[in-house]
């Protein structure tokens, strides 16, 4: 990634796109690394959107996925899209995400490291909520039909503790979630074992150990 500097502001170039991100959001979050989001269609490599994580920098550990601080993904589209066609690939993603992610936080350790596994109905109804809650993502990019080239759709993951789990926002509209599943979900999707961007998660993680 490059760094240059705009209007005194310094931004970070995402080199396969050239998409230029703020080294810090307007609440102070800092900026972890930029990637990239590449689809292969009809054998070409389409570089569909640039991806970048921020995350609150006093409070920051390695473990990107289950570390308890606030963290922000932005999306910023490198081409126009069909608004439902975006949804449909997060959907995809997601969906496996959800049902594994419902499956293990419904089964905890005790103290002594002893499991301790809640009814079947607890997983199904987080799984349920996170599902229910994924059709707002639908809602919240079918402002238009279209998402054109520049469009950017921020997550926002807060810490534990509180009744939001995440916020989206996307051409000025906010949504909140309640499930942890689904935000935990989202994130597992960039920083989980199997992300979506290899590199963009090297970047991710090079950038919280600097």
């Amino acid at each position: 990634m490059c760094l240059v500097g705009e209007k005194n502001k310094a931004k970070v170039v995402e080199p396969a796109t050239k998409i230029s991100f703020d080294e810090r959001t307007s609440d102070g979050l800092a900026l972890l690394g930029v990637g990239a989001r590449v689809s292969k269609v009809a054998f070409l490599n389409v570089k569909v959107y640039a991806v970048a994580m921020y995350a609150d920098k006093s409070k920051l550990t390695s473990d990107l996925l289950n570390g308890d601080f606030e963290k922000e993904i932005l999306i910023q589209l490198n081409m126009k899209v069909e608004a439902n066609d975006f949804f449909k690939a997060l959907e995809e993603a997601l969906i496996p995400r959800i049902s594994r992610i419902a499956t293990d936080m419904a089964t905890k350790e005790d103290d002594e490291g002893n499991f301790m596994t809640t009814t079947a109905e607890v997983s199904e109804e987080c799984e349920d909520l996170a599902l229910k809650e994924m059709e707002l993502i639908r809602n919240g990019l079918s402002g238009a039909k279209k998402l054109e080239k520049g469009t950017k759709v921020r997550f926002t993951f807060k810490e534990l503790g509180g009744d939001v789990a995440m916020v989206m926002e996307s051409s000025g509209v906010e949504t909140t979630f309640k499930s942890y599943e689904l935000a935990k979900a989202l994130l597992d999707v960039y920083v989980g074992d199997d992300p979506i961007s290899v590199e963009a998660k090297k970047a991710f993680e090079a950038g919280a150990a600097r």
